[in-house]
């Protein structure tokens, strides 16, 4: 009978560790993935800041060409590329909540892969932008 008790009780320790190794390691991969979110976010940012610096030139060609209705047309089309991206990043930046509490593991991940499928459509915005942007720049130098 006393190896009966003895073997619970090892039963019962060995599952408590397994649980708390299991939820060490649950937190673990929740920083990883959030580490994933903020690389992309800080590249994100780089990008942003190129787009950014493109809408400025963008703004000065509409001053310097406002009777070139072509170059107009493709200025305030590329604005409005930059300004869609730009602002597709600031609200993602606004509704971003690294707060998990109160949430199971599996509700974290949901949730961080579901951001980090929203970011890197973000980031393909930008590259968009800031690709066609700096094109157009080069080519009316």
């Amino acid at each position: 009978m006393m190896k009966f008790y003895l073997f619970i009780a090892t039963c019962f320790a060995a599952a408590s560790i397994i649980a708390c190794n299991s939820a060490g390691g649950n937190k673990e991969q929740e920083k990883k993935q959030q580490d994933v979110i903020l690389q992309l976010h800080d590249k994100m940012m780089d990008k942003d800041e190129l787009v950014l610096t493109n809408k400025s030139k963008l703004d000065t060609l509409l001053k310097k060409y406002p009777n070139d209705a072509v170059k107009t047309g493709k200025v305030n089309g590329l604005i409005k590329q930059i300004d869609a991206a730009d602002d597709a990043m600031q609200n993602w930046m606004h509704k971003f909540n690294p707060d998990y509490t109160g949430k199971s593991h599996q509700e974290v991940m949901e949730y961080l892969h579901s951001q980090q499928r929203q970011i890197a459509t973000i980031d393909s915005l930008l590259d968009v932008a800031a690709d066609a942007s700096t094109k157009f720049l080069t080519e009316v130098k």
